[in-house]
């Protein structure tokens, strides 16, 4: 697809994960300041990777996005030590996911709008939709690296078939799935082995279980 495919590198041993800020109930909703100062807070401890989503709000699902768009006005010099992830090309109200060349465009141009220069470093199609296939899907998301307007591609709760499928076509920066005692399935299902073999960081996410 491309003449120099590559790999946005993950740095460190642990990210943030901005979801609960914005969607959950709403009278647990985080005021925005309080939201900028756990980011900061998350930079100065060492944290370079975020994760973030077009669907993450209550009542407004674009509220995380909002607060990444103001975040990055406040303080426009921590833009450059941040990795950031965001997952799309899912109905916000339904949760249903649309990986269809035209919704993929959609959820990125949508997602880029909220990011100095139109830019963002990891999309990720949140869920398979079982309709198109993950090579398809690729496809669609890679001429957004060309323009320059996307880092890299990541998966989201994928076994590990999927993963080499896809990474033979364009390389695939990281794999984010669900990963605590109890959820293990990522040891059993390929996703652990075929990230290992290709050298894919995988994001475990809600480690310590969702409470």
């Amino acid at each position: 697809m491309t003449d120099t495919p590559k790999r946005i590198a993950i740095e460190g041993s642990t990210g943030y994960g901005l979801m609960s800020l914005t969607w959950t109930s709403p009278d647990k909703i985080v005021p925005q300041e309080r939201a900028f100062e756990t980011i900061n807070n998350a930079i100065k401890d060492g944290v370079r990777f975020f994760n973030s989503g077009e669907f993450y709000g209550t009542g407004d699902p674009l509220l995380n996005l909002k607060y990444l768009k103001a975040y990055f006005e406040r303080f426009p010099e921590n833009r450059s030590k941040m990795i950031v992830s965001v997952k799309g090309a899912i109905d916000p109200i339904t949760l249903t996911p649309d990986n269809s060349p035209e919704n993929i465009k959609k959820s990125i141009e949508n997602i880029i709008s909220f990011f100095p220069n139109q830019y963002v470093d990891l999309f990720e199609t949140a869920r398979m939709d079982q309709k198109h296939p993950v090579e398809e899907v690729v496809k669609a998301i890679v001429p957004f690296i060309e323009s320059g307007n996307v880092g890299g591609i990541s998966l989201s709760e994928v076994k590990g078939e999927t993963i080499e499928r896809a990474n033979k076509i364009y390389l695939i920066s990281c794999v984010e799935v669900e990963f605590s005692m109890w959820s293990t399935e990522p040891l059993t299902n390929g996703t652990n082995d075929v990230c290992k073999k290709l050298g894919i960081p995988i994001i475990g996410y809600s480690p310590l279980g969702r409470g």
